[in-house]
């Protein structure tokens, strides 16, 4: 309801036309009077309010030729409204600017005399119409903003939920998980619902929990990934835990990776009849990667290279163990790739003692997709009477060369014999190499001009060797 002055006649009685016209120019942005033909008969302006408005122009004229071609059914009905009714009407108008743009104004006509006279008194809209517009970009942009966190948010649950590993989610401040994918769950052999809100000390045995504590302390102090073997709680498996700190100002969130540890967990596993077979095998076994290093070892090979612990021999190469300059351990394991498997190859083993065994070794891929790499059984080589390259046989018998005493001198039975040994350990190493000559040569210690010589003495080398 509009409030009225309720003196009018002490307080207004003295206001002369000039007094009145000075009070609507001032307090209005734009003041126009339209006579009852709807012709503009005069017009005010506050200075500087309307820029792009000539007010003074559009004296003379008619009223709806000086407003937007939209408005102009609107300044009917405003002029109509004020002659037919005392009470002050208000409509928002358009005007054309010199600019091009349009210039709104919110109109209230007032009743100008006895005549059809009608005064509009206006006020410019341009800076609350600017401030809608910025707000209404505003928020298009929170909008627009909004919309691609929900995205990001979206591409990244789900690559949170297919991730092959088991990934959590823990508040920084109670430590509760947060989040949890089905490889998470799976592994611990829960829900993921049963996760959302557990406490993540919970999910570790009791004598690691500390150290997970000191894994989150130091993840946060440094920011830099934090990972450690420890044992779950329930089936103790071990694992490897990575814990990944995430900032800012409002919280403190861990980012959790849970990987099962091979050499830990091979005990554990369902096999354990096979494992405690292993352990329990008179032959050393080990387990290596594809370089050949040591992740796994029974007793009887602690025994066979005299370390007391399984630590001590784990991470370290299986070349570590063996006399290199009479075996060449990448040369086997070439071949166990190869072949798959590779059967009572002769090495020697060096022991922690530097005792010095004949061994036979037995290489095999494994199978396995959790671990690439091999298995490698030693054993002594006095358990075995077997040569340990199947070579082909001598091509003189000991019976021979002892039928040959008393006929000829021991000097030229000493060579003899020393070139049938000479000929079968060349032919042994073709065998192992594949009959590569440059492997044959690094096997034998020889340079690969001196093994042709030799094979050629001893007829080793067909027609195209020799062409060559």
């Amino acid at each position: 309801m509009t409030l009225h002055f309720s003196q009018l006649g002490s307080v207004f009685s003295d206001f002369d036309a000039g007094t009145a016209a000075s009070l609507i120019a001032s307090t209005s942005d734009v003041a126009l009077i339209v006579d009852e033909n709807d012709v503009v008969q005069d017009s005010a302006c506050a200075s500087g309010l309307l820029s792009g408005l000539n007010v003074e122009d559009w004296r003379g004229k008619r009223v709806d030729a000086v407003v937007d071609a939209e408005s102009r059914s609107a300044i009917k009905d405003l002029l109509s409204s004020a002659r037919s009714d005392p009470t002050v009407a208000a409509w928002e108008i358009y005007h054309p600017a010199t600019t091009g743009d349009r210039v709104l104004v919110r109109y209230t006509a007032h009743s100008a005399g006895a005549g059809k006279s009608v005064l509009l008194i206006g006020r410019d809209l341009t800076p609350t119409t600017g401030l809608q517009a910025r707000l209404l970009m505003a928020q298009q942009s929170l909008e627009a903003n909004h919309m691609r966190h929900r995205q990001a948010e979206a591409r990244y649950r789900m690559l949170f939920e297919i991730a092959s590993e088991p990934f959590l989610i823990v508040d920084g401040a109670t430590l509760n998980i947060q989040e949890a994918n089905l490889k998470s769950a799976e592994l611990l052999n829960c829900g993921v619902a049963e996760l959302i809100g557990r406490n993540l000390s919970t999910l570790f045995a009791k004598s690691d929990r500390a150290t997970v504590s000191n894994m989150l302390s130091q993840a946060s102090a440094t920011g830099d990934p934090v990972r450690q073997v420890v044992e779950l709680a329930g089936s103790g498996q071990h694992c490897e835990l990575v814990v990944v700190v995430r900032k800012s100002q409002e919280e403190r969130v861990y980012l959790i990776s849970i990987a099962p540890d091979f050499g830990r967990n091979l005990e554990a596993s369902e096999e354990a009849d096979l494992i405690d077979l292993f352990h329990l095998a008179s032959e050393g076994i080990v387990l290596t990667d594809e370089a050949g290093i040591i992740v796994w070892a029974n007793e009887s090979f602690l025994d066979l290279s005299q370390y007391g612990d399984v630590d001590q021999v784990t991470g370290r190469s299986l070349a570590d163990f063996l006399d290199q300059p009479e075996f060449s351990l990448s040369l086997v394991l070439d071949n166990a790739r190869r072949h798959e498997r590779l059967s009572f190859v002769s090495a020697s083993m060096r022991s922690a003692t530097g005792q010095v065994e004949q061994v036979e070794l037995s290489v095999v891929v494994m199978p396995s997709d959790s671990m690439t790499g091999f298995g490698v059984v030693f054993r002594n080589a006095s358990l075995r009477v077997a040569d340990a390259f199947p070579s082909p046989p001598l091509s003189q018998s000991a019976e021979q060369f002892i039928s040959r005493v008393g006929k000829v001198p021991l000097k030229t039975l000493v060579r003899d014999s020393r070139d049938v040994i000479e000929r079968n350990c060349i032919e042994a190493a073709l065998h192992l190499t594949g009959d590569n000559r440059a492997r044959t040569a690094s096997v034998l210690g020889l340079s690969r001009q001196s093994l042709y010589n030799k094979m050629r003495r001893f007829g080793l080398l067909n027609g195209e060797d020799e062409a060559e």
